[in-house]
């Protein structure tokens, strides 16, 4: 026996789905411009994948040099330390042209200021969008090494902020509307508040780093 089924609603059920995956699409792009305004939560994602890959350059570099990141390795070895005690950060991005070959994730896409640059052989500070912090070490995992370079607070010493870990570090507002981005040595990245942020760097001083200095573009 044969059941015969009724093709014209089918026809109409289907019809009526489309109808309403329609009318949601259509929602969604009403919606989605008001829940991120001019895109800047997707150009933080951005900006977090671009510390991730930053982040594991540096991973990588430390596993061929010691377990020391290039702030930390004499430049006859491939490092640039020398560098980085005058203040100059742009070497230890250099150093890691080999772990990280396009150069274009040492920029935040929401950095007016600066620009991306598409091979080392014409990147300066211009295309830097993150600061480095040298007491950063492969050794202490949850320390940063690096993050969005609108961080405030602290004062100015040999080229480079020197924050005293007493809650006075914050965010301004050029890239990510006062908060941030940061990388750990262990290669994860964290979007912090100015108190998160805070409260990563007092993580730092119970290993016995009460200041931190920030290599900033």
């Amino acid at each position: 026996m044969k059941i015969k089924t009724n093709s014209a609603r089918e026809k109409a059920l289907t019809w009526i789905e489309c109808v309403m995956v329609i009318a949601t699409l259509a929602l969604l792009v009403l919606i989605l411009p008001a829940l991120t305004p001019n895109g800047v939560p997707a150009k933080r994602i951005h900006c977090v994948n671009n510390l991730k890959q930053i982040g594991l350059a540096f991973r990588m570099f430390a596993n061929d040099h010691g377990d020391e990141f290039p702030w930390r390795v004499p430049g006859a070895k491939g490092g640039a330390a020398e560098a980085a005690d005058m203040g100059n950060i742009l070497p230890s991005y250099q150093a890691i042209s080999n772990e990280l070959v396009n150069p274009k994730p040492l920029w935040c896409p929401t950095d007016l200021q600066r620009e991306a640059a598409n091979d080392y052989g014409r990147v300066s500070n211009a295309n830097l969008s993150y600061f480095i912090c040298r007491e950063g070490h492969d050794g202490y995992p949850d320390t940063i090494i690096t993050g969005d370079r609108n961080i405030t607070g602290g004062t100015i010493s040999n080229g480079a902020l020197v924050l005293s870990l007493v809650k006075e570090a914050g965010w301004d507002t050029k890239l990510h509307n006062s908060v941030g981005n940061i990388g750990l040595a262990d290669g994860s990245t964290l979007q912090v508040t100015p108190a998160l942020l805070n409260a990563q760097l007092q993580k730092m001083a119970t290993k016995g780093i009460d200041t931190v200095h920030l290599l900033n573009p």
